[in-house]
Order: structure tokens, then C-alpha cells, then sequence
């Protein structure tokens, strides 16, 4: 018997998702620099692996297992509130995520009460376009947390468009299960429309959320035997360490020390005295270390072109990358990514 035969198209692609959610999960989990940013997204594609799981497993799990059908309901509908807290994370990444957001949860077992109340197992759907509307409506109260993302860094931008990416795709759900409701759409339908969107979006996480979320990158000290910053140089230490691990400024090509300079509000000469004596580097060499370190990763992980690491990473060009690149590692980006390939 054929591994085809044995699963149907709708099934495979549920499989496809378990995958790519753990995959995702597994990465969130290892690399995301710190355990508050790993919280939410690890959540979420907690969920989006147990949706898809029960969606590839109902044929043969599904007549033993009672309540079934509100599992696969409480997992892929939970999805869009827990998403709503994700979106608020991504568009603050570095910042503490405000306690309130987390009321959101409290939708999802609020809208099953209807269905149990009434003993009408259909009035999940009804509820779960309710909490989905209600989600929506708290990212639309809250869009003050958007401003400045769009035509700001490239780190900003691109965290909004994975925001305006996970709020079309929960559009497009919603709008799917009115269809379901509404009987424009079959069961089978439906289940295959979410699947479809399910696996968009983590695909599209696994582009983006692993440029959002990088493993954390601090900036080495001297050592054991450096002095202890002083109260001003320590805040601007950590304002310092925001702009690279937050902002990602390096990733733009212009950016040097006159800007650097200009975003912490001091002169070119005391910026330089700060990173010499706590670091014992110069500006430019932090700013190679870290779009070196961003190529590698790029490098080892992804399939993308050089060209497109090189931009990605912050080099003017090709050939200026090409030799930081080899005078920091030792060898070409080539040969780096070749020791990674089998």
C-alpha cells in the first residue's frame, strides 16, 4: 500500500502542518533570546500543531474519542485571540508585553458556554466568529501600537507586514467559517480553506518570525577586569544594546556612527569613548560582527541567495561582504554554507 493511498490530499496537508508548526516551535523555543519572548509564539504554534494534528487524525481517532470535534474547535479557534496577543508582541518585540492583552484568553472558553448551556454543539462556530470579531476589534482599539512600524527601519517594516500578513490570514478564517455557517462551504470545505490559510501563515512565520525573534546577540565585554559602568554610561549601554538586538539598525547599509550617534542624543567622539572602553572595539567592527553573525545565520539556516543575505545582513555590497565576511570567519560565505550542506 502507498504512503498516498493511505492518506488523503486534506490529510497530508494537516501533516505538512504539524510539521512546520513544530518546526517553528522547536525554533521559537532554542532561539528566541529570552523566555518572555518565547511565551506567546510558542503558545501559539502549540495550538496551530495540535489544530492541524487533529484535523490529519480525525478519520481514525475521531468515532473513539468523544468531544472531539470541540477539541479541533478549541484548538483552531483559540488561534485568533492567542494571535491578536502575538500580533501586540511582534509589534513591541524587546518591550514587556502589557499583562492586559492576556484577557483575551478569557474569550475562548466564554464562547463555549452557549453551546454547552443549550446543548447545541453548533453554536461553537456562532462563538468562535464572535471571539474572532472581538479579537480583531481589540488590534483595531490598540492600532496606536502599529504607528511608526510602516516606512520606519526595515526591522519595522517588516514587523508590520508580518502583523498586516496574521490579520488578513484570521480575516480570511473568519470569513471562512461564516461561509461554513452560512452553508456556503461543506465541512470538508472548510477544513480544507483553514488548512490552506493555517499553513500560509506558518510559512510565512518561518520567513519572518526568525528575523524578528534571533537568537539574542550581546555585545562581549573586555572581560573580567573592565570597570564597572557608571550610571549615564550604563543607560546608554543598554539604550546601545536595544538599537542592535531590537532595532536591528545595523541592517541598514547607511547606518554608521554619525547616526548611531545621533539616535542616543550624544556626540561622535563620546559614542566612541563608551564603546572603546566597555568593548574595546570600534563602531565599525560591531556593526560588521553583527551583520556577519546575521549572514551566518542566514547562511546555515535559509536557502536564499547571497545577494539577498548580503542586503539582508546590512552590507553596501557583494564584494564588501565577501571580504568582511572572510577576514571575520576565515572563509567565503561559500565555503561557510558548503560545510552545511550535505
Amino acid at each position: 500500500m502507498t504512503f498516498a493511498s493511505q492518506f488523503t490530499l486534506p490529510e497530508i496537508l494537516s501533516l505538512m502542518g504539524v510539521v512546520q508548526s513544530v518546526y517553528v516551535l522547536v525554533y521559537m523555543l532554542f532561539r528566541s533570546g529570552s523566555v518572555s519572548n518565547a511565551i506567546v509564539p510558542s503558545l501559539y504554534f502549540t495550538f496551530m500543531s495540535a489544530a492541524f494534528f487533529l484535523d490529519a487524525a480525525a478519520a481514525k481517532i475521531a468515532p473513539g474519542f468523544e468531544n472531539y470535534e470541540e477539541w479541533r474547535w478549541f484548538f483552531w479557534f483559540s488561534g485568533v485571540p492567542i494571535g491578536t496577543i502575538l500580533i501586540f508582541q511582534v509589534a513591541t518585540v524587546g518591550a514587556r508585553l502589557e499583562p492586559r492583552y492576556f484577557a483575551l484568553l478569557l474569550l475562548i472558553p466564554i464562547a463555549l458556554l452557549p453551546a454547552y448551556a443549550l446543548a447545541e454543539p453548533s453554536l461553537m462556530y456562532v462563538s468562535g466568529l464572535i471571539i474572532g470579531a472581538l479579537s480583531l476589534l481589540a488590534i483595531w482599539l490598540r492600532r496606536d501600537v502599529l504607528d511608526g512600524l510602516h516606512g520606519s527601519s526595515k526591522f519595522g517594516e517588516e514587523r508590520f507586514w508580518l502583523i498586516m500578513a496574521l490579520i488578513l490570514l484570521n480575516v480570511a478564517f473568519l470569513g471562512s467559517t461564516l461561509a461554513y455557517v452560512s452553508d456556503g462551504l461543506t465541512l470538508p470545505e472548510w477544513v480544507l480553506v483553514r488548512t490552506f490559510l493555517g499553513i500560509a501563515f506558518v510559512y510565512i512565520a518561518a520567513t519572518s518570525l526568525f528575523r524578528i525573534y534571533p537568537q539574542a546577540v550581546r555585545l562581549d565585554r573586555r572581560g573580567p577586569g573592565e570597570q564597572s559602568p557608571k550610571s549615564e554610561d550604563q543607560m546608554l549601554l543598554d539604550r546601545l544594546n536595544a538599537l542592535f538586538e531590537q532595532d536591528k539598525i545595523y541592517q541598514d547599509a547607511a547606518y554608521g556612527r554619525a547616526e548611531l550617534a545621533r539616535e542616543l542624543k550624544i556626540g561622535e567622539a563620546n559614542l566612541s569613548r563608551l564603546v572603546n572602553i566597555y568593548f574595546g572595539k570600534t563602531i565599525p567592527q560591531i556593526l560588521n560582527e553583527l551583520r556577519v553573525r546575521d549572514a551566518q545565520r542566514l547562511l546555515k539556516e535559509t536557502d536564499a541567495s547571497i545577494q539577498n543575505i548580503f542586503e539582508e545582513s546590512g552590507f553596501s555590497s557583494i564584494t564588501t561582504f565577501n571580504r568582511v565576511f572572510k577576514e571575520l570567519t576565515g572563509e567565503t560565505p561559500k565555503e561557510y554554507r558548503s560545510r552545511f550542506r550535505i
